[in-house]
């Protein structure tokens, strides 16, 4: 049996099991670009500016002299730092970045075991990145969709554990409690 789609992709279904279009599916037509003047009202009004967007994220090259700190990366300094980054981290080397979390996390662990589709476990490791959790443990399958991260997956330690067992295992040695 294949799997169902999701919530929109098949609108009888949808309507089938929701009933009338809701604010959920409002949200997901306007998210797929599916506009009806009733559901989203002047939201499709195509005379409201859309907002103004920068063309591009981040900053440009550093004005010089540069400053001469040793946490900041020559090469973004010269040609601007279009990471995914709060400003603070501006022009930062990865690794300084990470030494700088590392200094602030908090002790508690998240653990997502990957045993069937992995598509929650990029929203897991970028919410445990924003909550600067120690570690985050994946169990099962190695391979996951990083995408969902949207590369937070770079500035946290995460750790793959083959089976619960041997994540148990590694929490008892660690003197880590389960919850």
């Amino acid at each position: 049996m294949a799997p169902p789609s999701p919530i929109g992709a098949d609108d009888e279904r949808y309507d089938r099991v929701m009933g009338e279009p809701t604010a959920v599916r409002t949200a997901i037509d306007a998210a797929a670009g599916r506009f009806d003047d009733d559901m989203v009202g002047d939201l499709h009004d195509e005379s409201r500016p859309v907002a103004n967007l920068p063309e591009e994220v981040g900053v440009g090259p550093h004005a010089e002299p540069w400053p001469d700190d040793p946490r900041l990366d020559p090469e973004l300094l010269a040609s601007g730092d279009r990471r995914n980054v709060i400003d603070a981290y501006r022009y930062w080397r990865l690794e300084s970045i990470v030494a700088d979390l590392d200094a602030r996390r908090h002790a508690f662990h998240v653990a997502i075991e990957n045993w069937q589709h992995d598509l929650n476990i990029g929203t897991v490791v970028r919410n445990a990145n924003a909550f600067l959790a120690a570690e985050i443990h994946i169990i099962g399958k190695k391979r996951w969709n990083r995408r969902g991260a949207m590369v937070t997956d770079r500035y946290q330690h995460i750790r793959h554990h083959p089976t619960a067992e041997d994540f148990v295992q590694w929490a008892k040695t660690d003197d880590i409690p389960l919850v």
